[in-house]
């Protein structure tokens, strides 16, 4: 059991610690169990502040749906030749 424990430890201090995205507003400590709530809260502040930045997914939305809508056709293409050979 000694021998196990020597060999985790070993591996977690080879670990590199989690990095978290550069973020005004938030200063990494160390501290995984305070740094994930400060992060969040540094996020939700910066997005209301930067709201374009929030926004990031209509023109990928307009896509997608472009695709629905083709895919649509080419299914009912298909019902109506008898299905997909």
């Amino acid at each position: 059991m000694d021998h196990a424990e020597q060999i985790t430890q070993e591996w977690i201090r080879r670990q590199e610690p989690v990095k978290n995205p550069s973020l005004p507003g938030f200063t990494p400590t160390g501290n995984y169990r305070m740094d994930i709530p400060a992060y969040k809260q540094a996020k939700t502040e910066f997005l209301k502040m930067h709201p374009v930045a929030s926004n990031t997914s209509t023109p990928a939305s307009a896509n997608v749906e472009k695709l629905r809508v083709e895919k649509r056709k080419n299914n009912q293409i298909k019902s109506m030749k008898g299905g997909a050979q």
